[in-house]
């Protein structure tokens, strides 16, 4: 380390401090070792005394100066902490144990400082190594809610919360209530929601209503409380709204929209690095349920290498971190090739989508939309699971209402739906 930089955020009396309470009082350790861990202390020595005072609370022993050197011989550190006598030396550090959870505090906040210098000590090699700025705005990213997850503080759940949860698992209904309904009886039945952790993807080809039912999933998610973030990589933010007025025609729709949780990003051209950190920054900002993508293709890869499938494939990769990160599902439409409307049957199947990249490998949930070409006005459209990891395939069946650019569900809602109409 540069002799002329200041030493890193460290609490070593607080560490000090912290190992004389547990050694005073062995209850105390319940009250820190939920969220304290060995590698939170600056001082070696102090997290090799921490790691085995923590072995042996786990393992029932008792906790007293002999056995816990005993330990820390048989682990090879008793030597480089000091013996018996530093042991001793930290009892007597402390009157008593009552200020244990606030000690562990301070010795958590400053590893949190010492692991956020480290990621921008990174993160600024990387830039001298010069790599794109976006791909660097990317790591942080990641590595910030990393950093967040690490040092976040785990909390006790009532039993009523477990029981809640557990009624859920065991609930036959059709739509997992973790999850947020799609606004379409037919299709809640076969993937039971739209899931957190989720990449959905919707595959047709064009002009057969991608756009218009990511919108309307959309609407629907928001109309039963949810806040939704869309991504309309080809149309603009103004066309979208024209187009709810069209298919809300009748209602008061700029006084809905107005109260309705939708965002919209129509920033054209984005890399898949982009997308993401504008995610996470509307994740965090607006408190966003789930992200759609309109549409897939259009995201580029952000480096210019590799062929076209490839560039797709990390999008579709990038579009499934993105759902991890942010415990949420994402639906993104994907464009379908040519190839499809050459074959005598031109109903899509999965091997439609792998021309596309790696775009099926990475999806959890893959959905196409089909209606015969000659079909005008009012026709019944399949939306096909092809793929679903959470059950078996199946076909939801929906009516496409062409002058009002809206799908709306051929079956009644499911009552804990909500709203599935229009």
């Amino acid at each position: 380390m540069d002799a002329n930089l200041p030493l890193p955020p460290n609490h070593a009396q607080a560490e000090a401090a912290l190992l004389g309470s547990l050694l005073t009082d062995p209850d105390a350790i319940a009250r820190t070792a939920a969220n304290l861990r060995a590698g939170d202390f600056y001082q070696q020595r102090h997290a090799w005394v921490y790691e085995a005072i923590l072995a042996l609370w786990e393992s029932g022993d008792i906790i007293d100066i002999l056995i816990l050197g005993a330990e820390l011989e048989r682990r090879g550190h008793v030597d480089a902490v000091g013996g018996l006598p530093y042991l001793a030396s930290l009892i007597n550090s402390v009157p008593s144990s009552v200020h244990a959870p606030a000690y562990a505090r301070l010795i958590a906040e400053a590893a949190q400082a010492r692991h956020l210098i480290d990621l921008l000590r990174h993160s600024v090699a990387q830039l001298f190594a010069s790599q794109p700025p976006a791909d660097v705005i990317t790591d942080i990213e990641t590595r910030l809610l990393q950093l967040r997850q690490t040092h976040g503080q785990t909390y006790a759940r009532h039993m009523a919360d477990i029981g809640q949860a557990l009624a859920t698992a065991e609930d036959p209904s059709p739509l997992d209530k973790a999850a947020i309904s799609s606004g379409y009886a037919d299709l809640d039945l076969i993937l039971g929601g739209f899931c957190p952790d989720d990449l959905l993807l919707l595959g047709a080809r064009p002009s057969l209503g991608k756009t218009a039912l990511l919108l309307n999933f959309a609407w629907h998610a928001a109309q039963s409380g949810k806040r939704a973030l869309l991504f309309s990589l080809e149309m603009s933010g103004e066309s979208l709204v024209r187009r709810l007025r069209t298919t809300h025609t009748g209602q008061d729709i700029d006084t809905a929209i107005a109260q309705t949780g939708i965002w919209v990003d129509d920033s054209p051209g984005l890399s898949i690095g982009e997308l993401r950190a504008r995610a996470r920054q509307a994740a965090i900002t607006h408190d966003i349920d789930l992200i759609f993508v309109d549409y897939v293709q259009l995201i580029t890869a952000g480096h210019g290498h590799g062929k076209r499938y490839q560039e797709v494939g990390e999008a579709a990769l990038g579009l499934k971190h993105l759902a991890r990160e942010l415990h949420l599902p994402v639906i993104a439409a994907a464009q379908l090739s040519r190839e499809v409307e050459r074959r005598p049957d031109p109903t899509p199947t999965l091997a439609d989508l792998r021309e596309s990249g790696d775009l099926e490998q990475h999806a959890d949930v893959v959905m196409f939309l089909h209606r015969r070409p000659q079909a005008q006005g009012w026709a019944v459209t399949d939306l096909t699971v092809a793929k679903n990891r959470h059950g078996p395939p199946g076909t939801a069946k929906l009516l496409w209402q062409p002058e009002w650019v809206r799908f709306v569900s051929m079956k009644p809602a499911l009552a804990t739906c909500g709203d599935s109409a229009s």
